[in-house]
């Protein structure tokens, strides 16, 4: 029996009360991958031990633009507000 029918709701209900909980396990799934990939892990590696697909590595990667970080600490933005842009951790910016 599903969850949503267990507790007498839908399961958009279901879904929306457990989207945070979606959004931090992707958050920190994403700075696993990009603590790796800082670390010279190759994204074969990092794909192994995250169990995606190195085609998801690979855009997490590319998404998280390290020259845009720069651009804003030239606007003088501090670390802190990049780390929360970013959605990563302080030490990975």
């Amino acid at each position: 029996m599903a969850l949503a029918e267990k507790l007498g709701v839908i399961q958009q209900t279901v879904n929306t009360w457990i989207s945070d909980i979606r959004v931090r396990q992707k958050a920190g799934r994403n700075t696993v991958i990009l603590r790796l990939n800082r670390l010279g892990w190759t994204q074969e590696m990092i794909a192994k031990v995250v169990g995606l697909d190195r085609s998801v590595i690979s855009r997490n990667v590319q998404n998280t633009k390290i020259g845009d970080m720069h651009n804003l600490l030239s606007q003088g933005h501090g670390m802190d507000y990049i780390a929360r842009h970013y959605h990563m951790d302080l030490a990975l910016v």
